[in-house]
């Protein structure tokens, strides 16, 4: 190093010469203003941070209460909706259906009484016929029962003599001629009939007889008979003569 000065360089001025002096190591003062600012600053970040946070929280709660409250009141309003549905529609249908069932039972009285009067009808018809079929296979009977059994007569002259017994006037009876000799047997035999005459009345179909007496007649005939046996049943079938 040369402890020479430059050439063509001036001296400095002793005018601008000052003492040196150590630089202090003490820290620059601390600016408060500026802290306070940034604590504040800091505070209030917080704070925001702080109400974001409550805020998405109420947010998404609010979200979760909304569709859960959706929820529920869709489901209440299904069920609510379901029961009042039902009640209406099970209202209407009672009601119509007893209407259908009134209707229907109105419907059913009426067949049934369609019914009732439609056999009654029918029953008087096959009465009528089974009762007149009936009279007709009873009368054949009876043609066939003389046919084969003539002294059937008797039965009905004993009665007749029985009636008459207390009387001891001349009497008459009248017989078919078929039957005269029959009956004749039937008196000779009884001696206490001696006082009945025998007349022989083609009129007089076989197997009747008409008596003549002093307290007045008896009609014996078929014919008569079989009136009196259908009038007290209420029928009026008239007799038809053998053939």
């Amino acid at each position: 190093m040369s402890d020479k000065w430059p050439p063509n360089t001036a001296w400095p001025s002793t005018d601008s010469w000052e003492r040196w002096k150590m630089a202090s190591f003490e820290l620059p003062p601390r600016d408060t203003t500026r802290a306070a600012h940034s604590s504040t600053q800091l505070v209030k970040e917080h704070e925001q941070a702080r109400l974001a946070v409550q805020a998405k929280a109420q947010a998404e709660g609010y979200a979760q209460g909304q569709a859960q409250g959706l929820a529920d009141g869709t489901r209440a309003g299904l069920k609510a909706g379901h029961e009042e549905g039902y009640e209406a529609g099970f209202a209407e249908g009672h009601a119509a259906g007893r209407a259908a069932g009134l209707n229907e039972t109105e419907q059913l009285h009426s067949l049934l009484t369609s019914c009732a009067q439609a056999l009654e009808s029918i029953e008087a018809e096959i009465g009528q016929s089974l009762i007149a079929l009936a009279t007709q296979i009873a009368q054949r009977v009876v043609h066939s029962t003389l046919a084969i059994a003539p002294e059937k007569i008797l039965d009905t002259v004993r009665d007749i003599f029985r009636i008459d017994q207390d009387h001891q006037t001349l009497s008459h009876l009248r017989v078919n001629p078929a039957d005269l000799e029959l009956i004749k047997t039937y008196l000779t035999d009884d001696p206490s009939l001696e006082k009945w005459q025998l007349i022989s009345d083609p009129g007089i179909e076989r197997g009747g007889c008409i008596a003549e007496t002093a307290l007045g007649d008896i009609d014996a005939t078929l014919q008569t008979r079989w009136q009196r046996v259908t009038a007290a049943l209420g029928r009026d079938h008239p007799w038809i003569a053998a053939t």
